[in-house]
């Protein structure tokens, strides 16, 4: 974060300027409290939040725990007539058992239609944080010792509890499997093996760029078979104290991807964070600068997110 700007004042003075862009989002992307982390906001705050743009759904993630009960209650009893719905998910951390097949069934019957491959518990993860990479600690003095996580076998092969979730997840055609932080050769054996499987839809590969460093070769085999390719704003955003990137750079990734591959989410929701609309605001307008079309817009950030959740 550069703290030579005043990130309160420019989130303070930035007016939203696409509210017909916003109504119908589907975010795939956000993290919310209660969590192990420190959150701008809860579930419900969240999804309220949303609903007064007119966003279609929004997807609650935390690295430590199930999100979906806590999305039923806000779905049931704080916003049941509204439009924006919360969806549920699990990141398969140590803290959720890992690479539990138990644990997916148990979160796809509890609500969740996210289910994300280890983010914080990932090999890729801890050795890119132990060379500087920037990422949130723990709040209130937790501390958790990982034990990292790889998502293939001694031989380098797909492995086979990830086989098994992958079964469990295909007889769920609303549910999707999304990549996480792992290494991106290792994510490339399950976007494989999920493909063999016919199960390219309901996968997405999550910030190529971000951990990742996913080379332009590998990302177009993963074009070349038919999975979703998710770039989120937060890295990109203009009044995000998360800011590493440009919009100009973004475009570039979209385009090599092509939008009808695209999803557009957020990833916002810390403490020290943008508010998660202006923020989406942001890159929206960012985009349009870039020379995207508002129909290309709304392909990703909401046709291509709606048809994933069977929305």
């Amino acid at each position: 974060m550069d703290n030579s700007i005043d990130w309160k004042k420019l989130e303070d003075e930035y007016v939203i300027h696409h509210g017909d862009l916003l109504e119908g989002i589907v975010d795939m992307h956000l993290h919310v409290a209660p969590s192990l982390m420190a959150r701008r906001c809860d579930i419900a705050q969240l999804t309220l939040r949303c609903e007064q743009f007119g966003y279609k759904a929004v997807v609650h993630k935390d690295h430590h725990m199930m999100t979906g009960p806590g999305c039923t209650i806000v779905n049931d009893y704080v916003n049941p007539n509204g439009k924006c719905k919360a969806i549920g998910a699990l990141c398969l951390n140590n803290t959720n058992g890992g690479l539990n097949p138990y644990a997916v069934l148990s979160a796809i019957s509890a609500g969740c239609k996210v289910i994300w491959l280890p983010t914080v518990s990932a090999q890729n993860h801890i050795n890119a944080v132990l060379k500087g990479t920037s990422f949130p600690k723990l709040a209130n003095g937790v501390v958790i010792k990982e034990t990292a996580i790889r998502l293939v076998d001694e031989e380098n092969n797909c492995r086979s509890e990830i086989k098994e979730i992958l079964e469990i997840i295909k007889e769920h055609p609303d549910v999707l499997l999304a990549t996480g932080h792992g290494d991106c050769y290792e994510i490339n054996r399950v976007v494989e093996e999920a493909c063999k499987m016919g199960m390219q839809k309901q996968i997405m590969v999550d910030h190529p760029d971000f951990m990742l460093e996913t080379p332009d070769d590998l990302l177009q085999h993963w074009i070349d078979l038919g999975v979703w390719i998710e770039w989120v704003g937060t890295m990109y955003c203009e009044i995000s104290r998360h800011h590493m990137w440009n919009y100009e750079q973004m475009a570039q990734n979209i385009r090599k991807t092509g939008v009808e591959h695209v999803i557009i989410s957020t990833d916002f929701g810390q403490k020290d964070n943008v508010d998660p609309v202006k923020g989406f605001d942001n890159v929206l307008d960012g985009l349009l600068r870039q020379g995207f079309t508002k129909d290309e817009l709304r392909l990703m950030t909401s046709e291509n997110p709606s048809s994933v959740m069977g929305l």
